[in-house]
């Protein structure tokens, strides 16, 4: 593997595959700021076959697998020649779009030795700007940095790294210095529950909800979550996505207005482990 060194090696591919002038076919979308974060930390390397691209991103004990690609047909000779390449790495490749068409790529990485890890669905909630007191609970309030270890440890102990996409402790405490990160702490001490969030021009995605399952039924996520509407308000569209078997939780998001979208993420591994689900 060979490290990517610029955002313009990562640009270079796009339009190289792009000009080709073929069908074009790819896992990845570009986020600026999250690609030079893992370009200065050195975990994101490249494989170049001409026409794919493999953009791999190394995280403790598995990679997550990109590719950019002028076609099936070439992606899944690459894919075999790759694979072939590094036959006991642990991969995940997730396949984001409508149906069929993801349903297609997803049946190359099957071909070649992957199978269904879990599959998520996007949601979207129209925003309705909420102003009323009860948002403005002294108990929810923004995170700092001394929060950020004990956030880490519940991310990785509530959450599946492999479908879930966990964060980097630098992009946590990116999160924070934003005012990203909404805690609610009925002591001020211990993180009884948190909401995690991004606001990028007219939309609003939130990363992650979490209620700790020892102060569940308090309605902290209620809070937590009107609070998350209250700092949105300027926006226009909400989106989150949910492990779509989680029934219980995609119940609680349309309870709160969120609608499911035609968008799909199928998670795709290379190794024979089963998705057990987690509780959060």
């Amino acid at each position: 593997m060979n490290p990517v060194s610029s955002l313009d090696d990562i640009q270079g591919f796009i339009k190289r595959i792009k000009e080709q002038k073929k069908e074009y076919l790819t896992n990845f979308f570009l986020d600026p700021a999250r690609m030079q974060l893992w370009i200065k930390l050195g975990i994101i390397d490249f494989e170049d076959f001409g026409e794919t691209i493999f953009l791999i991103r190394r995280n403790s004990g598995f990679m997550n697998l990109f590719f950019i690609s002028c076609g099936i047909t070439k992606l899944s000779e690459n894919l075999q020649i790759f694979l072939n390449k590094y036959p006991y790495e642990l991969f995940i490749a997730d396949i984001v779009g409508k149906r069929p068409s993801i349903d297609t790529a997803s049946l190359i990485f099957k071909k070649h030795g992957f199978s269904t890890y879990t599959n998520l669905l996007r949601m979207s909630r129209i925003v309705t700007p909420d102003t009323s007191e009860q948002v403005l609970s002294l108990n929810a309030f923004y995170g700092t940095r001394s929060h950020a270890d004990e956030i880490n440890n519940i991310l990785h102990k509530y959450f599946d790294p492999y479908a879930e996409q966990l964060p980097l402790m630098d992009e946590l405490m990116i999160w924070i210095d934003n005012h990203s990160i909404l805690i609610y702490s009925d002591d001020q001490k211990t993180i009884q529950g948190f909401v995690i969030f991004d606001l990028i021009g007219q939309t609003s995605y939130l990363r992650y909800w979490f209620v700790h399952p020892e102060h569940r039924e308090k309605h902290i996520g209620s809070v937590l979550l009107r609070r998350f509407f209250f700092d949105s308000r300027n926006t226009k569209r909400q989106i989150f996505w949910v492990i779509e078997s989680n029934d219980n939780a995609i119940k609680r998001y349309l309870h709160y207005g969120y609608r499911p979208e035609e968008m799909y993420d199928i998670v795709l591994i290379n190794k024979n482990l089963q998705y057990e689900g987690k509780d959060n």
